[in-house]
C-alpha cells in the first residue's frame, strides 16, 4: 500500500489543533457571546478525511477541484499521493497561483501612471489622430483637430493652414501606417503626422526639448506619441514583465533569490517600442537615464503583446526590485525600502506602541532625519536601507550609471558653491543644496549619498540585490516568506505558538533546499496543521 506522504512531515504534530477556534474558546466568552459559535467556527479535527484533504489541495495548488476521475482514483488509495502534490507544484496552475499572491505583495498594477506627455498624447474626433493639449492651442490656435478633409501642401512641403471664421487655423489630414498596426493606415492631422528626425532649429525630434515645437511631429509611423491603448498596453506589459519573472521562478525550478538578483528581463513588442522610442517624451515620471540597453532589444513589432525575447541586462539589476513595475509602483527610495522590509522581511517601519515623542524645535536642529528627535526612531534605519536604490530615478525607472554620472562631480560641486548655472544632469541628480552646514560636505556628490556614512555609501553602488542577500543570510528574509506562506495557506493568522515553532522550521527547510519555493510550500501543506484546518 503506498505510504502517505504526510506521515513524512518534519512539523511538529504538537501544533495538530492550534487555531482560531481554540483561542476564542480559551476566553471565557458567555453562552449568549457563543450562541451561534457551530455557524462560525467548526471545531478543530484531527485532520481531515482524504477527500477534502484532496480538495483542499487541489483548490490551492491549482486554483479548481479535483477532477472525477482524481476522486474515483482516490477511493483506491490510503491517502493523497506525493507524486501528485509535486506534480501540482511543477504546473502552470501553481506558478499562476504564485504570481497571484506575490502581486499582493508587490501591488505591481501601474496603469493609472502618466509615461506619455500629454502634448505626445493622441486624441481621436471623428476618427481623425491629433496631439491634444498645448501643442493643438500653439498650432491651430484652440485646443482642435484638423480638418475633416485630406491635407494640402505648399511647395516647401508644408500643409497648407486655413483661416477659419472662428479665428483658428486648421489643416487637413494625412494617411499614415501607425506602429501599433502596420497591417492598416488612419487618418491623423497633417502636422501631428511629420515625420521629421531633426527639428528646423537642428534639436533632435522626439525629445522633450522639441514636444512643442512646431516642426516636429509624431515621427515615422507616429513612433514618439501614444494612443489611450498603446500606453495601456505598455504600462500593463510592465506588470506582465514582473509576473514572468516570478512564474519563471516556480516552473524553472529556480531559487526564490532569483526574484531579487535576476538581471534578465522578458520584453515584448509594446515595450520595446517604448524604451526604444518613447522615454525621450516623459510626463510625470522621467524613466530615464535609460535602464535598457536599446541595442540588446529584439525586433518585435508593438502589435506582438504575446511574443516575449528575454533580454541580459547587466550587474545593476536586481530582478523584481528593480523592475519598471515596482521603481514606478513605489516611486521614492524610501518607498521602495519601506515596501521590501515590510513584504519581505516582516519588518514595517512603525513608531512604539506609546508614540515618539518629539520637540517643536527638532525641525531646526538638523535637517538630516537620522538625527532628527522623533524622526530617527524609524530614519536611522530606513535612510541606509533606502540608499540601495540609490542609482535608480526617482520618480523613474531610470538608472544611473556610474561611468555617465559618477558619485561625486566637481562641477556639480562648482555650480553649487559658485552660483554659476548648472546644467540639467546637476539640477536633477546631484546635491546642489548648502543651506545648511551638514550638507556642504556633500555638494556635488549624487543627491542618493547625502548624509550617508561611509559604510552605507557602498550600499548605493551594491543596490537593492545586496539588501535580498543580506535578508537572505541573516535569515530574516526565509523567516518573512515561511510565514507569510504559512498564513495564506492557512488561511489565517499564525499563533505566538505556531510562529516561534512552526516558522524556524520551515524557513530551516526553506534554506536547507537552496530557497526552493516548491519545498517551502510541500512543507506547509504536508504539515499536521494544514491537515487540521477547516
Amino acid at each position: 500500500m503506498m505510504k502517505s506522504w504526510l506521515q513524512q512531515s518534519t512539523v511538529r504534530a504538537s501544533l495538530l489543533v492550534v487555531g482560531l477556534c481554540g483561542a476564542f474558546w480559551s476566553t471565557g466568552a458567555s453562552a449568549q457571546q457563543l450562541y451561534n459559535q457551530a455557524e462560525v467556527c467548526a471545531e478543530p479535527v484531527a485532520k481531515q478525511d482524504k477527500f477534502k484533504h484532496l480538495r483542499a489541495l487541489s483548490l490551492e495548488l491549482r486554483g479548481y477541484p479535483p477532477t472525477p476521475e482524481e476522486y474515483a482514483q482516490l477511493r483506491e488509495l490510503e491517502d493523497v499521493p506525493e507524486e501528485w502534490v509535486d506534480q501540482w507544484l511543477s504546473s502552470e496552475d501553481f506558478a499562476g497561483r504564485t504570481v497571484r499572491w506575490h502581486k499582493g505583495l508587490l501591488w505591481n498594477n501601474i496603469t493609472r501612471e502618466n509615461i506619455i506627455n500629454p502634448n505626445m498624447s493622441l486624441g481621436r474626433s471623428s476618427n481623425i489622430y491629433w496631439r491634444t493639449g498645448t501643442i493643438a492651442t500653439r498650432l491651430r490656435g484652440r485646443n482642435i483637430p484638423c480638418l475633416n478633409e485630406p491635407a494640402t501642401f505648399d511647395d516647401s512641403g508644408a500643409p497648407v493652414m486655413k483661416q477659419q471664421a472662428d479665428g483658428t487655423q486648421r489643416e487637413g489630414y494625412v494617411e499614415v501606417t501607425p506602429y501599433w498596426d502596420t497591417s492598416t493606415t488612419v487618418r491623423v492631422c497633417a502636422l501631428d503626422a511629420q515625420d521629421r528626425l531633426i527639428s528646423e532649429g537642428g534639436t533632435a525630434c522626439g525629445t522633450r526639448t522639441t514636444i512643442l515645437d512646431f516642426s516636429c511631429g509624431c515621427g515615422p509611423n507616429l513612433r514618439w506619441c501614444a494612443t489611450g491603448e498603446t500606453r495601456r498596453a505598455i504600462l500593463e506589459s510592465m506588470e506582465q514583465q514582473t509576473d514572468r519573472l516570478i512564474a519563471k521562478m516556480v516552473t524553472e525550478k529556480q531559487s526564490y533569490m532569483e526574484l531579487f538578483t535576476s538581471q534578465d528581463l522578458d520584453f515584448n513588442g509594446p515595450l520595446t517600442h517604448y524604451w526604444r522610442y518613447q522615454t525621450q517624451v516623459p510626463s510625470t515620471v522621467y524613466n530615464n537615464p535609460n535602464p535598457v540597453e536599446v541595442e540588446q532589444l529584439p525586433e518585435v513589432e508593438f502589435s506582438n503583446q504575446e511574443s516575449w525575447h528575454t533580454v541580459h541586462q547587466g550587474p545593476h539589476y536586481a530582478g523584481i526590485l528593480t523592475s519598471p513595475s515596482f521603481l514606478l509602483r513605489f516611486q521614492t527610495d524610501r518607498a521602495r525600502a519601506t515596501q521590501f522590509y515590510t513584504k519581505f522581511l516582516c519588518q514595517p517601519f512603525q513608531p512604539p506602541p506609546n508614540g515618539i515623542s518629539t520637540k517643536e524645535e527638532a525641525a531646526l536642529e538638523s535637517p538630516d532625519l537620522q538625527e532628527r528627535d522623533g524622526c530617527k526612531y524609524c530614519h536611522a534605519l530606513l535612510e541606509p536601507a533606502a540608499s540601495f536604490w540609490g542609482r535608480w530615478v526617482e520618480r523613474s525607472a531610470g538608472y544611473l550609471d556610474q561611468d555617465n554620472y559618477p558619485a561625486y562631480n566637481s562641477s556639480c560641486e562648482e555650480c553649487a558653491k559658485t552660483g554659476k548655472q548648472c546644467s540639467d544632469s546637476c539640477r536633477r541628480y546631484y546635491q546642489l543644496d548648502t543651506s545648511h552646514d551638514s550638507m556642504t560636505p556633500f555638494a556635488g556628490y549624487l543627491s542618493s549619498y547625502l548624509w550617508r556614512d561611509v559604510k552605507h555609501m557602498d550600499y548605493i553602488e551594491q543596490g537593492p540585490a545586496l539588501l535580498a542577500r543580506t535578508g537572505m543570510t541573516d535569515g530574516r528574509l526565509p523567516g518573512c516568506i515561511a510565514q507569510q506562506s504559512a498564513e495564506y495557506y492557512f488561511g489565517r493568522a499564525l499563533t505566538e505558538q505556531e510562529t516561534q515553532e512552526l516558522v524556524p522550521e520551515l524557513a530551516l527547510i526553506f534554506t536547507r533546499s537552496n530557497y526552493s519555493y516548491h519545498e517551502l510550500i510541500k512543507a506547509i501543506v504536508s504539515s499536521p496543521l494544514y491537515r487540521s484546518v477547516r
